[in-house]
């Protein structure tokens, strides 16, 4: 039992040391960050792209059964 208590105690040990050296700043000053005022103003963001946009994987999407759409249960834009 005594020697199960030697080992924790000494693990507490070595782990307060590595805390120790961990959180020490080794003589450096501390670091200073640039700062800026803050002031009120309009948010822009604008965005330029050009080119084309291509699918990864096209599809062809066909009916398995012929027949006329009589009614339309949707709205064009509707989602659910």
């Amino acid at each position: 039992m005594k020697r199960v208590l030697w080992v924790l105690a000494g693990l507490v040990v070595v782990a307060a040391l590595v805390l120790l050296l961990l959180s020490s700043d080794n003589g450096r000053a501390p670091e200073t960050l640039p700062t800026v005022t803050v002031t009120r103003g309009d948010i822009v963001d604008r965005a330029l792209a050009v080119g084309t946009i291509e699918p990864r994987v096209e599809l062809s999407v066909k009916s398995q059964v012929a027949g006329v759409v009589r009614r339309l249960f949707v709205d064009a834009g509707d989602y659910e």
